[in-house]
């Protein structure tokens, strides 16, 4: 197995790639809370950062990097805080330690919550506030993993069929070369030129 070698741009753009959908979620709490804008921003950033996500997996992809790494890496923070929550929430008395997770789990998913709420007030009590804010996060990390994965293979599929198309023109190429060369076609290029 050979070890990830990228230069230091790449890296830093993948970190802060990586990093962008906290500082995403930091923003959306903020512009949600505007009036109209809000309303808007709540339905559309779901869709946005799910996009974002796909992108970021084809920049993962782009560096070379397994695709079981990628999503480990990139869901890192996700999937870290949402372990530290459910630490939290199974190990300590509620009151304490949720409204520490809670900010630090949500900045994650919480651009998502306009789908995940949706579908977790579908499944699950509403009326259990516990069981909703785990199942969301749950839901909001299903959906960053699926996006994800989606954007890396969709990448992977297009670079692969690139590669396809870009053989087959060198072949095509290779065969007209080929019978320029050929003494066939010189011999009927003179004759058509006296």
């Amino acid at each position: 197995m050979k070890p990830i070698e990228i230069d230091l741009s790449k890296k830093v753009s993948l970190i802060v790639a990586t990093i962008a959908p906290a500082i995403f979620g930091l923003v959306f709490y903020i512009v949600a809370q505007l009036p109209v804008v809000g309303d808007i921003w709540w339905v559309v950033s779901p869709f946005a950062l799910l996009l974002y996500w796909g992108w970021v997996a084809g920049m993962y992809y782009k560096a070379d990097i397994r695709f079981i790494w990628s999503i480990l890496i990139a869901n890192s923070y996700g999937i870290i805080s949402f372990v530290i929550y459910m630490i939290v929430y199974y190990g300590t008395d509620i009151s304490q330690g949720t409204k520490f997770t809670d900010q630090i789990i949500f900045w994650f998913t919480y651009p998502l919550q306009f789908l995940t709420l949706s579908v977790g007030g579908m499944i699950h009590d509403p009326d259990s506030d516990a069981m909703m804010v785990a199942s969301t996060q749950i839901y909001g990390l299903v959906f960053m993993l699926a996006a994800f994965a989606t954007g890396y293979l969709a990448t992977r599929a297009s670079a692969k069929k690139q590669q396809i198309l870009a053989e087959r023109e060198q072949e095509e190429l290779l065969e007209t070369a080929n019978l320029l060369q050929s003494p066939e076609f010189q011999e009927n290029h003179t004759e058509t030129n006296r």
